[in-house]
Protein backbone atom coordinates (compact mmCIF):
# COMPACT_ATOMS: atom_id res chain seq x y z
CA UNK A 1 0.00 0.00 0.00
CA UNK A 2 1.37 3.11 -0.81
CA UNK A 3 2.55 5.47 2.49
CA UNK A 4 -0.32 8.05 2.39
CA UNK A 5 -2.92 5.56 2.36
CA UNK A 6 -5.90 5.52 4.09
CA UNK A 7 -8.07 2.44 5.20
CA UNK A 8 -12.06 2.60 5.82
CA UNK A 9 -14.40 0.26 7.25
CA UNK A 10 -18.04 0.68 5.50
CA UNK A 11 -21.33 0.02 6.58
CA UNK A 12 -21.05 -0.66 10.10
CA UNK A 13 -22.74 0.50 13.25
CA UNK A 14 -20.44 2.36 15.49
CA UNK A 15 -22.73 2.28 18.40
CA UNK A 16 -23.26 -0.14 21.02
CA UNK A 17 -24.28 -1.00 24.55
CA UNK A 18 -21.58 -2.84 27.03
CA UNK A 19 -22.96 -4.86 29.76
CA UNK A 20 -19.99 -4.43 32.55
CA UNK A 21 -21.26 -7.54 34.59
CA UNK A 22 -21.53 -10.11 31.69
CA UNK A 23 -18.38 -8.23 29.42
CA UNK A 24 -21.16 -8.51 26.43
CA UNK A 25 -21.07 -5.67 23.57
CA UNK A 26 -24.21 -5.52 21.65
CA UNK A 27 -24.75 -3.04 18.94
CA UNK A 28 -26.87 0.25 19.32
CA UNK A 29 -30.20 -1.63 17.04
CA UNK A 30 -31.36 2.32 16.08
CA UNK A 31 -27.73 2.89 15.22
CA UNK A 32 -27.29 4.10 11.81
CA UNK A 33 -24.67 2.60 9.41
CA UNK A 34 -21.24 4.29 9.11
CA UNK A 35 -17.78 4.54 7.99
CA UNK A 36 -14.87 4.41 10.05
CA UNK A 37 -11.65 5.58 9.28
CA UNK A 38 -8.99 3.15 10.87
CA UNK A 39 -5.46 3.98 12.20
CA UNK A 40 -2.41 3.61 10.90
CA UNK A 41 -0.17 1.45 12.53
CA UNK A 42 2.90 1.34 9.70
CA UNK A 43 2.85 1.15 6.17
CA UNK A 44 1.41 -2.47 6.13
CA UNK A 45 -1.12 -2.52 8.98
CA UNK A 46 -4.42 -0.49 9.98
CA UNK A 47 -6.77 -1.06 12.81
CA UNK A 48 -10.20 -0.19 14.03
CA UNK A 49 -12.31 -1.26 16.82
CA UNK A 50 -15.91 -2.51 15.16
CA UNK A 51 -18.27 -3.77 17.45
CA UNK A 52 -19.89 -7.46 16.73
CA UNK A 53 -22.63 -7.37 14.26
CA UNK A 54 -24.17 -8.99 11.14
CA UNK A 55 -23.16 -7.11 7.69
CA UNK A 56 -26.11 -6.44 6.18
CA UNK A 57 -24.80 -4.17 2.71
CA UNK A 58 -23.19 -6.14 -0.04
CA UNK A 59 -20.70 -2.68 -0.32
CA UNK A 60 -17.12 -3.89 0.03
CA UNK A 61 -16.58 -4.11 3.84
CA UNK A 62 -12.41 -2.66 3.43
CA UNK A 63 -11.81 0.32 1.43
CA UNK A 64 -8.01 1.50 0.87
CA UNK A 65 -7.38 4.84 -1.14
CA UNK A 66 -4.10 6.70 -1.23
CA UNK A 67 -4.21 10.97 -0.91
Amino acid sequence: MPDNATVYVHSVVPTATTDFTTGAVTKDIFGEMAMIKTRKVDNATYEAIVVPQLLESRRPFIRGCSQ
